[in-house]
């Protein structure tokens, strides 16, 4: 960098200014191709500005010279300019060659993306598949165009941005030959749409190709992202089933020497984790060469969902004799951990953590700080925190009111949900699960069915599962089986095992035998293998 004046500027647009002054003093820059190429000087320098000012002062404009402008705006993510140029230049009576094409399809596939604009998002994928179609037209239709690798993939991957999942797979099969590129553009198009059974499909027909070189880092990450997918999404599919198909893709990684790269290893600890094969997770963790942060805070999330906060702790400490530096994920994860252990102590380094790195004022993070310090019983600590808050956000809030639900301190959960209206704050679904929780621990009854009708009437908040299943537990609890009866025929959908099982529970414990045979058929019909009904069963009977 040079400072020029009152600015800092890279060496290389010092010196292409120079050059542009002296082409400018020699006569030069009437010259199309000495014009063009400062207007690509000043692009690769990211000065968009003097590009637009070199572009518009050409007389006379090649197509190297329009395709450059369009690079520019495309580079820039400036992709409704790049189409509004393109319209110029057909405007002009220029017609597109093989590489305007490429860059009108990028700035199609880019429109797509765009945050904001004038238009919603339907609009820009409607525009932008129109312009991509009639592209494609013109290269079908033209004997000048060639329907090349390249040109294919980058087609591809705009129908695919547009959602086009069919016509970007009619692309894949007319290709004249597929790379590692056109395979993995295939590949992403699937998981893009959320179809990551055929991109599990795909990659089986890519793995008969038995062609290694169409094998990559891309291809492994995208299939084990695939795996995690069909994880989320599919819940009637045999575990069993998916654990094997994740294992067969681990072990190909491993035949092509890619699984201990850092980027595919942590994708394999990721797909174990979400299987919730703790056990596979760690192997392929401790048999990992090189691990960054997001591979170690995969692993302690891991822990923290499993309910390991012992496993969880010892990771920490691993991170910390390695000086990993940690960031707010990272933190937020380890803040976890510290409620679930109830260690003060740790709660405390990690706030002096998080006070030193500068990430107090992400409300995400304070707001678990908050919950953590509630979970240790130390809502001293929670509230100071609190109060060092200057935020209008709820998350925060909202920890608060757990926090003290969690110290049975009823008074200050109903405080500090009626201080939130007051300074205008808006309480969500969350919300009113802690106060319902409130109630529902200390036996409030009345008040949780006032808090839970003010949801709908007073927020406009439909009631979910969770809630049902708090008024369910507290009605049950308190003997109220006809007030039970009213909300699951209230309920909109169907209720969890969880409501039922605490349901069983209540009638062993006020000897509603009727209500208790109910709800033990009911868990047996969702869990015919779980010995809690069974025990909740017999202990009815004997207390009767």
């Amino acid at each position: 960098f040079v400072i020029d004046g009152n600015f800092v500027k890279p060496i290389s647009l010092s010196i292409g200014e120079g050059l542009h002054a002296d082409a400018k003093k020699r006569g030069f820059t009437c010259d199309v191709y000495v014009a063009t190429a400062l207007s690509s000087m000043y692009a690769k320098c990211g000065t968009l500005v003097q590009t637009e000012l070199m572009f518009n002062s050409l007389s006379q404009r090649n197509f190297v010279s329009w395709n450059a402008m369009l690079s520019a705006y495309v580079d820039r993510g400036n992709a409704a300019k790049a189409l509004q140029l393109y319209q110029h230049m057909l405007d002009e009576g220029v017609n597109p060659d093989d590489l305007t094409v490429i860059i009108v399809l990028q700035a199609c596939g880019l429109l797509v993306q765009e945050k904001g604009g004038v238009f919603g998002d339907d609009v820009k994928k409607l525009i932008a598949l129109n312009i991509g179609q009639a592209l494609h037209a013109d290269v079908l239709c033209d004997n000048s165009f060639t329907l090349d690798v390249f040109t294919g993939t980058t087609l591809l991957d705009m129908y695919s941005k547009c959602g086009a999942i069919e016509e970007a797979k009619y692309v894949f099969c007319e290709l004249p030959e597929r790379t590692a590129i056109s395979w993995v553009a295939m590949l992403s198009a699937y998981i893009e749409q959320g179809q990551a059974e055929k991109a599990l499909q795909l990659y089986s027909v890519m793995y008969k190709e038995e062609d290694v070189h169409i094998f990559n880092q891309q291809t492994f990450v995208i299939a084990f992202q695939a795996c995690v997918m069909l994880v989320q999404e599919e819940k009637d599919r045999e575990e069993g089933m998916l654990i094997e198909i994740g294992m067969a893709l681990h072990a190909d990684a491993c035949e092509h020497g890619y699984a201990l790269d850092v980027v595919v290893g942590t994708a394999i600890v990721r797909m174990y984790c979400h299987y919730g094969s703790i056990t596979n997770a760690e192997i392929m963790f401790n048999a990992m060469n090189e691990r960054d942060l997001v591979t170690w805070t995969i692993m302690l999330s891991a822990y923290v969902e499993q309910g390991h906060g012992e496993k969880a702790l010892c990771l920490y400490n691993e991170m910390q004799s390695e000086n990993m530096t940690i960031d707010e994920v990272t933190i937020t994860c380890l803040l976890q951990v510290g409620g679930q252990l109830g260690s003060l102590e740790l709660c405390r380094e990690l706030h002096f953590a998080i006070i030193a790195s500068g990430i107090d004022t992400i409300s995400s993070v304070m707001a678990t700080l908050i919950h953590a310090y509630g979970s240790c019983a130390s809502m001293r600590d929670g509230r100071a925190t609190f109060d060092e808050l200057h935020t209008n956000e709820m998350v925060p809030w909202t920890s608060c009111i757990s926090g003290y639900t969690v110290e049975g301190n009823i008074e200050e959960v109903f405080f500090m949900f009626e201080w939130s209206r007051i300074v205008g704050l808006q309480p969500d679904k969350i919300t009113f699960c802690s106060l319902l929780s409130a109630c529902d621990h200390l036996g409030y009854v009345t008040r949780a069915l006032e808090c839970f009708n003010s949801m709908s009437r007073d927020y406009g908040i439909t009631p979910g599962v969770q809630h049902y299943e708090i008024m369910v537990d507290l009605f049950a609890r308190a003997g109220n089986f006809m007030m039970v009866e009213k909300m699951l025929g209230e309920m909109p959908m169907e209720a969890s095992s969880s409501m039922w099982m605490s349901l069983l529970g209540a009638c062993v414990q006020h000897n509603n035998s009727q209500v208790a045979k109910e709800a033990f058929d009911v868990v047996l019909s969702l869990h015919p293998l779980e010995a809690g009904p069974y025990i909740f069963m017999a202990n009815a009977h004997a207390s009767l």
